[in-house]
């Protein structure tokens, strides 16, 4: 009997090694076998130019889920993410770019992008629906 349990230790000793390692390779902790470790990301970016008038095609980017703006100058980006921080950039010819990093949480980001040639910092104005009290809204006066 001594034998066949140190043989049976020797295994589970065996495979906790290999779960512990591939747990720990992977990134996840013990907390994701129970609640999920994903994030919803949700973020509605209206991108417009110092006047107001909206910026139509200008690409924006959070954690790799990109698109481009649409005539309103909005665009929607959804997906699944990893992190608690997210870093949005939005570029457009002929514009200076904007790169802003925040704490995870679901918003509407309001930019201006000043061209080139200012002396200003393109700016951005980062709102949760919880600071707002309604939907989150676009350009076009739907909810995002």
């Amino acid at each position: 009997m001594p034998g066949k349990t140190r043989t049976l230790l020797r295994k589970l000793l065996k495979v906790s090694m290999a779960l512990a390692i591939s747990l720990s390779l992977s990134g996840c902790n013990i907390g994701c076998w129970f609640a999920p470790c994903d994030l919803a990301l949700e973020v509605t970016a209206r991108v417009r130019d110092p006047s107001g008038a909206p910026v139509r095609g200008a690409h924006v980017d959070v954690l790799g889920h990109a698109g481009e703006t649409d005539e309103n100058g909005c665009v929607e980006l959804n997906g699944v993410i990893h992190t608690h921080e997210l870093d949005l950039h939005a570029t457009a010819l002929e514009f200076k770019p904007y790169d802003q990093q925040k704490p995870y949480d679901l918003y509407e980001v309001d930019i201006v992008l000043e061209p080139v040639t200012s002396a200003k910092p393109s700016s951005g104005t980062w709102k949760t629906e919880s600071s707002q009290g309604s939907p989150l809204q676009c350009g076009n006066g739907t909810p995002g």
